[in-house]
């Protein structure tokens, strides 16, 4: 069984992806996060975990990195 995952955008290091997640209510076990070489990294969240709300706003309310 595959898992779909909602791209969220870059991040700087993987503590910043982690420290977004959780100020979204995201649980860390519904984070990928891989690097994009370089120092940043890309995330994406599972998309079963992410509100109904949130899947019209594609930046899920981030003001910084590619949004």
């Amino acid at each position: 069984m595959g898992w779909n995952f909602e791209d969220v955008g870059g991040f700087r290091s993987r503590e910043d992806a982690e420290r977004w997640a959780k100020a979204n209510n995201i649980d860390p076990r519904d984070l990928d996060v891989r690097s994009t070489g370089g120092r940043r990294v890309s995330a994406s969240v599972r998309r079963s975990a992410l509100t109904e709300g949130t899947d019209q706003d594609r930046s899920y309310g981030r003001k910084d990195g590619f949004f």
